[in-house]
């Protein structure tokens, strides 16, 4: 008799590949994909809901019938890669906003020092009534001068540059607290940095995912794309941590697309 069992290669693939996310402007996919980096874990799944009627005759019911009412399906994502991008999606906030760079100026800044202050205490330079955050990194610029009212000497306190941060040691502290302190910088430059500001106001963000895969080998990678999915967190990120890197987990919601248009478009070479 004849071998009927047409002969096959089994495809066996340990995946791998790189993740791309469009946010959807207007309700669609802007057609610009950015690459969220190194991601640890990506995998895809379905889950249904039933409606099973059995009999009522008879010692045992026997079943009638068994329809699924429901389906789900989802895509959970885990970047390690620690952009504010990632970081954004994962609070569900809006796109990081570039603050531009400011020329080099003279700032000032006014803090009230209270009478429990202690040299574990810092003060933030460059903070506002309407910016509490203060730049991410400032640039002093040559000859720059430090003026304090009330007056502190070099010893009183110590200044990082970079960043900003004031800290008063206890002869500073002796001078200052209780009143109002203000530090004025004749010519300092802040940076231009990222922010994600993230708000009480809970929108949906809804998102086109592309997933590229590797050829593995023998196998030609595929391509999926969803063109319309809504994004939430999927547990913790750890902040700090001396064993655990920043990871972002994710899930995927995927919904209908409207216009005609698949949930899932999966794309391979035949085999």
């Amino acid at each position: 008799m004849a071998n009927l069992v047409t002969q096959h290669e089994p495809i066996v693939i340990f995946g791998a590949g790189a993740f791309f996310i469009d946010r959807h402007v207007g309700g669609k996919p802007s057609g610009t994909e950015r690459f969220i980096g190194d991601v640890i874990a990506g995998s895809v799944s379905a889950t249904v809901q039933r409606q099973t009627v059995y009999s009522g005759n008879g010692a045992v019911a026997t079943k009638l019938v068994d329809k699924i009412t429901q389906i789900d399906r989802s895509l959970g994502l885990t970047p390690q890669d620690a952009t504010l991008d990632n970081m954004a999606l994962f609070l569900m906030a809006r796109n990081p906003q570039k603050i531009a760079e400011v020329a080099e100026k003279s700032l000032a800044t006014s803090w009230p020092v209270p009478d429990t202050v202690t040299s574990r205490d810092y003060f933030q330079f460059g903070t506002a009534k309407n910016d509490l955050v203060g730049p991410a990194k400032i640039t002093l610029g040559n000859s720059a001068k430090l003026i304090f009212a009330p007056a502190l000497d070099a010893e009183d306190y110590a200044f990082d540059i970079s960043t900003g941060r004031l800290r008063l040691t206890d002869s500073g502290i002796a001078k200052a607290k209780g009143k109002t302190l203000k530090l004025t910088i004749d010519k300092v430059k802040t940076e231009e940095f990222e922010r994600v500001e993230v708000t009480a106001d809970l929108k949906p963000i809804r998102v086109a995912l592309r997933y590229i895969e590797d050829a593995d080998e023998g196998v030609e990678g595929r391509n999926i794309y969803i063109p319309r999915a809504t994004v939430a967190p999927s547990g913790d990120a750890t902040l700090l941590g001396r064993n655990t890197p920043q990871q972002f987990p994710l899930t995927l919601s995927i919904e209908d697309p409207g216009d005609g248009l698949a949930q899932m478009y999966i794309d391979g070479v035949p085999t």
